[in-house]
């Protein structure tokens, strides 16, 4: 099976709407908010990959929110995103990459 990071799409926080919308966020703001954007674009990125089944989808989502919810270190983007939250004080992180799914 694949990782998380090797069904990614290719595009980063450099294509689409990123650059513009991160000129308008204060800098301190923004390594959080790229952590979040790079978290969400590989769950993103499985949910649409064609060449994966649906079961490989979903194993490949369980391994990003286990590392997004702390149960290990498998993914790095889900350890940064993990990272910035608790670096910012945020609450625990209830939500699932399952929803990028849905």
């Amino acid at each position: 099976m694949i990782t998380p990071v090797e069904a990614r799409s290719g595009k980063g926080h450099r294509d689409e709407n990123f650059p513009v919308a991160s000129r308008l966020i204060h800098p301190r703001h923004r390594a959080p908010i790229l952590a979040f954007y790079e978290f969400v674009r590989t769950a993103d990125d499985i949910a649409d990959h064609a060449a994966l089944a649906p079961a490989e989808k979903l194993a490949l989502i369980d391994r990003l929110e286990a590392t997004l919810l702390g149960k290990d270190d498998q993914e790095p983007v889900g350890v940064s995103c993990r990272a910035a939250s608790c670096e910012r004080s945020a609450t625990r992180l209830i939500c699932s990459p399952r929803f990028a799914w849905t």
